[in-house]
């Protein structure tokens, strides 16, 4: 006796990802100087979420801008005369939808003469040191070298530049998120080797200098 299958031909659920929240978000963009803070307009942001936008400061130097999903990173975009070596953002919007995210940025000039400015906000996990090299008389300062916190394209990306002291400062991007994470430290100048050394999150925090090496 041959036994006829019956083709099954009920219907299957599929199962779809979870969409995405999407938010807006808005704030006020702040350049810090010697002599304080002011709102400044006109400056091109970089909003990273599960999707990325560029979104302009207006002439109030506020922003508004589309998230998708909980994590957010705000920083001016790479061809602006200014950056954030403290980026803007939150790892869990939907907590609270409403808050207020103003970025703070630094001209690169400044950043590359006297450093991070004393009204400067600086989030709970961040890294500092000083950017040298070798002479014949000992370590000299390295200054307007590049040092940036991560791995580009991804959200946990900060940059910023070594001042006539060679010193830096850098935080975690979103703010405060990095503790106990192994993180690439990256130092670049033109006329010298790159150089990326690792740094945990929450303990190396301090005095991580780097010595940079000239091509000749």
């Amino acid at each position: 006796m041959v036994t006829l299958g019956c083709a099954d031909n009920s219907p299957r659920a599929i199962t779809q990802p979870p969409r995405l929240l999407v938010f807006t978000i808005a704030g006020t963009v702040f350049e810090h100087t010697g002599g304080g803070r002011r709102p400044v307009a006109g400056v091109e942001l970089l909003v990273r979420s599960a999707e990325t936008v560029v979104t302009t400061s207006d002439a109030q130097g506020r922003y508004s801008a589309s998230v998708h999903g909980d994590v957010v990173s705000i920083a001016p975009v790479e061809s602006e005369p200014y950056t954030a070596p403290c980026p803007s953002g939150t790892t869990w919007l939907s907590n609270n939808p409403d808050q207020t995210f103003d970025v703070h940025i630094v001209s690169k000039v400044v950043l590359s003469r006297t450093g991070v400015p004393d009204s400067y906000p600086i989030t709970s996990i961040y890294v500092s040191g000083t950017i040298v090299e070798p002479t014949p008389d000992g370590f000299s300062p390295v200054a307007g070298a590049t040092v940036s916190l991560g791995e580009r394209p991804t959200l946990s990306f900060s940059t910023t530049l070594s001042d006539s002291l060679g010193r830096y400062v850098l935080c975690t991007a979103p703010p405060g998120v990095g503790t106990d994470q192994m993180m690439p430290l990256n130092v670049a100048k033109d006329g010298y080797v790159s150089t990326r050394r690792l740094v945990l999150g929450g303990w190396d925090e301090r005095n991580v200098d780097v010595a940079l090496t000239q091509i000749w």
